[in-house]
C-alpha cells in the first residue's frame, strides 16, 4: 500500500483494494482497509465501508458510515442510510433519509419511505405517498 508520510495512505488505493476484497467475499478485511480510507471523511470510502458493514450485519455502524457519506455529498448514500435504519427499526429516521433520497432523485426511496411509514403505523400516508409517486 503506497504511503506518503506527509499525506497518509493513498485513499484511492485503499478503496480499490477494499472493494476488491469485498468482491472476493472478504468483508472483514475490506472493512479494515475502507475504514482507513474513510478516516478523514472520504465520501466514496464511507459509502463502500457502509456497504461492507451491512453485509456483515453491523447495521448501526453501517448507518453511521452512510450518514457521514451522505453528509459529505454522496447523494446515493441517502437510500443506503434509509435501508440501514429500517434494519435497525429506526422508522422516523429512516423516513427522513428516504424522503431525502426521493428529493435527490432516487426512485428506490419511495419503497424505503413506504416501509418507514408502515413501521410507524401510518398506512394511510403510505397510500397517499404512492399516489404522488
Amino acid at each position: 500500500m503506497p504511503l506518503d508520510p506527509e499525506n497518509g495512505p493513498d485513499v484511492d488505493a485503499l478503496v480499490d483494494r477494499g472493494c476488491a476484497l469485498a468482491d472476493l467475499g472478504d468483508h472483514e478485511r475490506a472493512v479494515e482497509l475502507l475504514g482507513r480510507a474513510a478516516a478523514d471523511g472520504d465520501p466514496v470510502a464511507l459509502r463502500h465501508l457502509g456497504s461492507c458493514l451491512g453485509v456483515l450485519g453491523r447495521w448501526a455502524e453501517a448507518a453511521v458510515a452512510y450518514r457521514r457519506a451522505a453528509d459529505a455529498g454522496q447523494d446515493d448514500a441517502w437510500l443506503d442510510l434509509a435501508r440501514a435504519l429500517l434494519r435497525l427499526g429506526c422508522w422516523s429516521e429512516a423516513e427522513t433519509a428516504a424522503r431525502t433520497a426521493v428529493d435527490r432523485g432516487e426512485p428506490g426511496g419511495w419503497a424505503a419511505l413506504s416501509v418507514a411509514l408502515q413501521g410507524q403505523d401510518r398506512a394511510g400516508e403510505v397510500e397517499r405517498t404512492f399516489r404522488v409517486a
